[in-house]
């Protein structure tokens, strides 16, 4: 992938654990669905090698007695036929045979971009879980510091006891969110293994990180019609249908038939040859023709559906990333900066002895809900991007189509 990709590759060593772009190399791998879907495509390739064969001989035996009372009566004759493919069929069945397998190939790649797609998305969701945990865990050492503050001031009386009790309740509180969150990391981790294609028991190490840093083009739609592993699929199943209109058209045309014979009747034998031609005034495939010309009509609409589906996706990914970077953007500017402020002075007037528990508490609460929104905002920043990415479609180079031999 180093070698076909122009984006954002980097050399890969796993030893100090997997980044995201080496698991997506490991996906590619180990996926047991992808390596599936390569060999079902490998079966259209296979018939696609031996689709231009020419029909096998017939061979025809007659035989019989004749009734009338003569000195031979037996006779016998035989002949083998020769199909001479004078309509070019064979080739055509070939031609639309690759054309089979080269959709498939298309849908094999489109079904490796999806992947890669879910593995992102997955991967920047355990990263926001990562990042709740350590806000977590600092939120609850900061609401123990508070609470050894407020209980050497209940020892020389400047507050109750239920005022110290506040800040146990939500120290409690904070261990079982803590405690969630561990368990919600650990399950997001065996997705993950799932999606690259790892057994649940697997040593690996995940280095997450929240920010998808994936190369948009300015022109999405423009990128999305070159590059976009659906439309491929699309265009290579019109490819299809146009093929198959091909066979229809030529199965008009009639192929020879020819070959000697040999018989002998009444003790007589002869040699001769013969031949047939069907005569193509009637039927002239008709209902093939047609079938295979509303066929090809449908996969240009179906190409245009699924165009116009990823135009709307574009859209709605568009604005769904505008938004969340101004919710980041208003949240790391305005909000967060204001409520850390908030908590150091209200922690600094505890520390001289006039402790409010209430606004102590409340102050932590709205820093630590800040902080919690910011890393939502970067987390739906970043599937908005992966969004825009997956309909752009790869950056790395198309593999090559495999042939004879390959």
């Amino acid at each position: 992938m180093n070698k076909r990709d122009g984006g954002r590759r980097a050399p890969y060593d796993p030893a100090d654990g997997l980044s995201l772009e080496e698991a997506e190399a490991v996906a590619l791998f180990f996926n047991a669905s992808l390596r599936t879907l390569r060999l079902d495509s490998g079966v259209a390739l296979a018939g696609a090698i031996e689709a231009a064969n020419w029909q096998d001989p017939e061979l025809s035996v007659d035989g019989g007695v004749i009734l009338a009372s003569i000195a031979q009566p037996w006779y016998a004759a035989a002949a083998i036929r020769f199909t001479i493919p004078l309509s070019g069929r064979p080739g055509v069945e070939q031609d639309k045979a690759y054309a089979v397998h080269r959709e498939e190939w298309a849908s094999v790649v489109a079904a490796e971009w999806e992947l890669l797609g879910a593995l992102r998305r997955e991967w920047v969701k355990l990263a926001a879980i990562r990042q709740r945990l350590a806000l977590a865990e600092v939120q609850l050492g900061e609401v123990e510091s508070i609470r050894d503050s407020a209980k050497a001031l209940l020892d020389v009386g400047r507050v109750t006891a239920a005022e110290v009790r506040v800040f146990e309740i939500e120290l409690v509180r904070q261990e079982l969110l803590i405690e969630r969150l561990k368990r919600q990391a650990a399950i997001q981790v065996d997705v993950i293994r799932g999606i690259l294609g790892l057994v649940p028991e697997a040593p690996v190490k995940l280095v997450t990180q929240l920010d998808a840093f994936l190369n948009v083009p300015p022109d999405v739609i423009g990128a999305m019609r070159e590059r976009n592993p659906h439309l491929a699929v699309k265009r290579a199943a019109y490819d299809v249908a146009e093929q198959s209109l091909r066979l229809e058209i030529r199965k008009q045309y009639p192929d020879l038939t020819i070959g000697p014979g040999y018989e002998i009747e009444e003790g007589q034998s002869r040699i001769g040859i013969g031949f047939g031609l069907p005569i193509p005034i009637i039927n002239l495939n008709r209902r093939g023709i047609a079938e295979a010309r509303a066929k090809r009509l449908a996969s240009k609409s179906a190409f245009e559906a699924e165009y116009e589906r990823l135009a709307a996706k574009v859209a709605v990914s568009e604005k769904e990333l505008q938004l969340a970077t101004e919710i980041r953007k208003t949240l790391e500017d305005v909000l967060l900066p204001l409520a850390s402020t908030q908590v150091k002075e209200v922690v600094k007037l505890g520390e001289l002895g006039r402790l409010d528990v209430v606004l102590v508490l409340e102050s932590m609460r709205t820093r630590y809900e800040a902080q919690l929104e910011l890393v939502d905002a970067r987390l739906q920043e970043s599937l908005a991007t992966i969004s825009l990415a997956e309909v752009v479609g790869p950056t790395y180079g198309k593999p090559p189509i495999p042939t004879e031999g390959s």
